[in-house]
């Protein structure tokens, strides 16, 4: 199936924070579809883009993600799975008009229940073996979602370098952003996917605890819940940006006066 690229929607600037959706392992922001079609005219969006085709770490993606932040106005990240990290880094170092970040289906350390040095020797050869359909829709989505759903999400992957992927997959073994967690200062939405079965996520989330900002919601959805259950996950995206705005709204009140 033809996935056809979403640029940046324009709504309501004034009403809306704009929403920046940083992409899974793929990295090619072609998965947000689903969400972006919920969303329509909303709010205004930005999809952050990975290369596909070049090795890059979580730090260098991080300076990548800040050069596509606004420049003005007020913003919220929505952050899934693999950007789960940087989402968290960047919610530590407090970028000017942030006033919120939600993780779908993410982790703050290593979630896949192996060794990083177990992974390091094992990622090459995983990711040469192109996943097949049967592991797609067992692993990442669910039995009843459409074939469609299905295609995008087999097309997506094969769009990455193998390389890539198995780097990816060495980054999200070392990574632990536990303490820059624990510093953040921005209202934080953990939306939980009830059918995880790609990662160890809730078991090792619910083991560390939900923060002061933090909120957790459970979705019964899978691995990609923003493509599978994309109404769901935008109404509570939609509401937590909603209370974003408000407390920005009535922290600058106090300040200004």
């Amino acid at each position: 199936m033809e996935t056809p690229e979403h640029d940046p929607v324009t709504g309501n600037r004034e009403e809306h924070p704009t929403l920046v959706l940083m992409p899974g392992m793929d990295g090619t922001g072609a998965l947000f579809g689903p969400l972006l079609d919920v969303i329509g005219d909303a709010c205004s969006t930005i999809v952050v883009r990975y290369p596909v085709d070049r090795v890059m770490s979580y730090d260098e993606l991080e300076l990548l993600v800040l050069e596509n932040l606004p420049e003005d106005g007020p913003f919220v990240v929505v952050a899934e799975s693999f950007s789960g990290p940087i989402a968290i880094r960047l919610a530590a170092l407090q970028p000017r008009g942030l006033i919120g970040v939600v993780l779908s289906a993410t982790f703050a350390r290593n979630p896949t229940g192996f060794s990083m040095r177990l992974v390091r020797v094992l990622a090459g050869p995983l990711v040469r073996i192109r996943p097949p359909r049967w592991f797609v829709r067992w692993r990442l989505l669910r039995r009843s979602d459409p074939q469609d759903l299905v295609d995008l999400a087999m097309t997506t992957i094969h769009r990455v370098d193998p390389k890539v992927f198995a780097h990816r997959l060495v980054e999200v073994a070392s990574v632990d952003v536990r303490r820059e967690r624990a510093a953040t200062k921005v209202p934080i939405l953990w939306m939980h996917a009830k059918r995880e079965r790609l990662l160890q996520v809730r078991r090792w989330s619910l083991q560390d605890g939900a923060l002061g900002m933090e909120r957790v919601v459970v979705l019964d959805g899978p691995h990609l819940l923003l493509q599978s259950c994309p109404t769901e996950a935008w109404g509570h995206i939609e509401e937590f940006v909603a209370t974003c705005t408000a407390a920005s709204e009535r922290a600058v009140e106090t300040t200004d006066s």
